[in-house]
């Protein structure tokens, strides 16, 4: 897989950028109605905790033909007489953009920069907001950068709490945003025989354009940010927890708000590849009310790494599993230790807490009484607390006339835990 970028892309980014420590006041410093100077001796009392990061009116937005190319990989004869074909990916203009509503507030990438096109009156009608996101990360809920040191349990099944403990580098988003728009174009091409995308005789025998919308928030909308870190596993001892160890990555994705895929287009629209679509602004597949917390890897015991696979530059990324037993490199006690933490949140080595339910059909499962909701994630396509039939609830589609078809009401995934994942690239050096 080889992924290629913006070439001789427009791009626009405009922001109010607010950077300042995070800082701890003194005691009795505070501010009743505005800013007041520190005196000497009151800054020898403040420490710096992190790097603060307010935007305000954060656009970007990528001209309409700059592209990121996904290309696929030739498949061998075998394949080929199975019936399996080249796909190649490309992605065109992504614009991170307001999601306010109203006249004059939205345009189409058919017609960049002009208001109109399409129904201002609706986010998801509009895939790209005119103006930036006005509270993108406010000064009084800002993403915070900082290295940090946590307790937690460790790979040997140890809870380390302050000495020995390894430095965790992390971004913290803020836990409340005006909502943004963040939308993209693309085509799936199938049948491409060769790399050129300038001669027309080597386009592929297949070609879908498609629209992607999401007006939303990186946020759950119970205020749960996204969050990402970075820090060294422990493959060592207890005297040095950090021997030999490698680069590890944890990511708690956080996501609320409403998604549109659609691939409808007005009449008219070239609808050929490399041109830009007219796409009809209501026609296509809706999520509405989305909300989705997924915790990937887990302190200090499981985390994202990348890994070689063989000598064409292809390479692993693998999240670090966790066994269902003791194994070689884990002791019983150590694994017990984790399992419990991982499940119920337990530090101390005690077992989960557990009750038998009765399902209705009849078979009686062990249930954990309490679950660590700090592991547990979940995706909900819904508001589960509103009509499940409203046509603005759930998993619907709508046709040009923005009548709905089909609504299909809402789902969930609740309790979502990853134990163990590997993704392994294929088409490097090929």
């Amino acid at each position: 897989m080889r992924i290629l970028g913006f070439p001789g892309a427009s791009r626009r980014f405009f922001m109010t950028v607010l950077f300042g420590a995070a800082l701890t006041p003194a005691a009795g410093f505070a501010v009743p109605g505005g800013m007041v100077a520190l005196e000497d001796e009151e800054m020898a009392g403040v420490s710096g905790a992190g790097l603060a990061i307010a935007a305000h009116n954060f656009h970007f937005q990528a001209a309409p033909t700059s592209y990121i190319w996904i290309t696929g990989r030739q498949p061998d004869p075998a394949a080929i007489a199975a019936g399996w074909n080249r796909g190649d990916l490309f992605y065109y203009g992504t614009a991170w953009t307001g999601g306010q509503t109203g006249p004059g507030t939205g345009t189409t990438f058919h017609e960049p920069g002009v208001a109109g096109g399409c129904n201002q009156n609706e986010a998801l009608r509009c895939p790209i907001g005119v103006s930036g996101v006005p509270s993108f990360a406010s000064v009084l809920n800002p993403y915070v950068f900082r290295v940090y040191e946590y307790p937690g349990v460790d790979y040997q099944g140890m809870y380390r709490q302050g000495s020995n403990m390894p430095s965790v580098m992390e971004l913290i988003g803020p836990s409340k945003t005006d909502r943004w728009r963040w939308s993209f174009w693309g085509e799936i091409e199938v049948g491409r025989s060769g790399t050129s995308l300038g001669n027309p005789a080597d386009n592929g025998s297949g070609l879908l354009q498609s629209q992607t919308i999401i007006h939303g928030s990186p946020t759950t909308t119970d205020g749960r940010p996204a969050v990402i870190r970075y820090l060294r596993t422990q493959q060592g001892n207890g005297g040095n927890p950090s021997a030999d160890g490698s680069f590890g990555i944890i990511y708690e994705s956080a996501l609320s708000g409403d998604f549109r895929f659609s691939v409808g287009q007005n009449f008219g629209s070239p609808d050929e590849k490399g041109w830009v679509p007219h796409f009809n602004d209501a026609e296509g597949f809706y999520f509405h009310n989305v909300d989705a917390f997924i915790p990937i890897g887990r302190m200090h015991y499981q985390t994202l790494q990348l890994e070689p696979s063989g000598t064409t530059g292809d390479f692993i990324i693998r999240l670090t599993p966790i066994a269902p037993t003791a194994s070689q490199n884990q002791s019983s006690l150590a694994f017990q230790m984790i399992y419990n933490e991982f499940y119920c949140g337990n530090i101390d080595g005690a077992a989960c807490a557990t009750t038998t339910v009765t399902t209705p059909d009849g078979n009686n499962v062990v249930k954990i009484q309490n679950p660590n909701v700090e592991t547990q994630g979940y995706i909900r396509w819904g508001d589960f607390s509103s009509n499940f039939t409203a046509p603005d609830n759930g998993i619907s589609f709508r046709d040009r006339d923005n009548n709905v078809t089909r609504h299909l009401g809402v789902s969930r995934i609740e309790g979502l835990r990853i134990q163990s994942l590997t993704l392994t690239t294929q088409g490097a050096g090929s």
